[in-house]
């Protein structure tokens, strides 16, 4: 059980929604560090405020809106759903097929952020 002032893995995903999994990948690319303890929350808490594509990890993003986030908007992942003919995209799993590069169109070079 986490100390106080931190957080499980569990307890990030579900902040953050996404699946528990992706929680070791956010933590590899530098985005906060889980040690013995947990996840600070302090931390968790500063990136959500100073990264607004934390807060949206779950939420279905239209391309163009993506390409707020994603320098170059080309879909990585396959859309989660299509509303009125316009494919949705779940940030976490774009970033998901980025970070392991396995991109829907063979682009290796995608930078984010």
């Amino acid at each position: 059980m986490p100390r106080p002032g931190y957080i499980g893995n569990g307890q990030a995903a579900r902040l953050l929604d996404v699946p528990e999994a992706f929680i070791p990948q956010l933590a590899a690319h530098g985005l906060f560090v889980i040690t013995d303890d947990g996840i600070s929350t302090v931390r968790l808490h500063a990136l959500i405020t100073k990264l607004p594509l934390m807060r949206l990890l779950g939420t279905p993003l239209t391309e163009a809106e993506l390409s707020r986030f994603v320098k170059d908007p080309t879909p990585l992942a396959k859309p989660d759903a299509t509303v009125c003919g316009v494919p949705l995209y779940k940030p976490w799993k774009v970033l998901a097929a980025a970070w392991t590069g396995r991109h829907e169109h063979g682009d290796t070079q995608t930078t984010l952020f």
